[in-house]
């Protein structure tokens, strides 16, 4: 798979708590395209959360249904 490959692709709606974890993060996730990048849950300016990701290696976009735009974690 190249490289952001993926990145102008459609959205992939997910369940953040559903994905596969990468190491002892709560945040960090295997990306269920590439399984090669990571899902890292990005950061508002103002530090709350954002529903959407995409992933580190093959850039697929991703819309976390469980994530409310503008949640403090």
């Amino acid at each position: 798979m190249k490289c952001g490959g993926n990145f102008l692709k459609k959205p992939i709606k997910v369940k953040h708590a559903s994905l596969e974890r990468t190491d002892s993060s709560i945040y960090r996730s295997k990306c269920t395209v590439c399984e090669e990048g990571i899902l890292l849950v990005r950061r508002k300016k103002d530090s709350t959360l954002s529903n959407k990701d995409n992933c580190t290696f093959c850039g697929q976009p991703f819309i976390y249904t469980d994530i409310l735009p503008g949640r403090i974690a």
